[in-house]
Formats: C-alpha cells, structure tokens, sequence
C-alpha cells in the first residue's frame, strides 16, 4: 500500500505534466499558425503579380499579336473584347485561424 504522501506526490507529477503537455501543444498551435499566417501573405502577393501579367497578356500582348492576323470589324472586335476583360481577382485558398 502507498502511502499518502506517495500518492500525493504523484498526483503533483502528473498535474505537472498535463501542464507541460498543454504548453507544449499552444507552442505547436502557435508555430503553425504562424507558418499558414506566412504562407497566406506570400500567395497572396504571388497571386496579386499572376493577376498583374494575365492582365497585361489580355489586354496588351494579345491584342498587339491578333493584330496581323485578323482584320477590320474582326481585328476591332477581338481588341474591343480583349480591353473589356476586367483584371482576374485571384484569391489563396488559405483561411486565417483564430
């Protein structure tokens, strides 16, 4: 039989450790939400650059390349067209975390 002051010790050890475990898992929590964090502003500005050159490419590259090979209302049509698409709104899949 243990006695009391036995028992009692290691009630202490494993409160102890629940806390050191639960410590340990907010510092996990937090690296991760740090990395998605991270993550999130890098694609966002990687994805605000792909939108800038699809852009571009609609509106100024492919025009200017349309234009030798289509003519008249056709070459107009298609520059007319091109000038209209509005800049792509690309969005990163990744939500913030509270």
């Amino acid at each position: 039989m243990k006695s009391s002051q036995a028992e009692q010790f290691e009630a202490i050890l494993k409160e102890q450790q629940k806390i050191l475990e639960r410590l340990a898992i907010q510092a996990l929590i937090t690296t991760k939400v740090t990395k998605i964090k991270t993550l999130k502003q890098n694609s966002t500005a990687e994805l605000a650059e792909l939108a800038s050159a699809m852009d571009h490419q609609t509106t100024q590259v492919l025009p200017e390349s349309l234009a030798g090979a289509l003519q008249g209302k056709t070459a107009q049509a298609a520059k007319s067209y091109l000038g209209a698409i509005k800049c792509p709104k690309l969005v990163t899949p990744l939500q913030e975390i509270i």
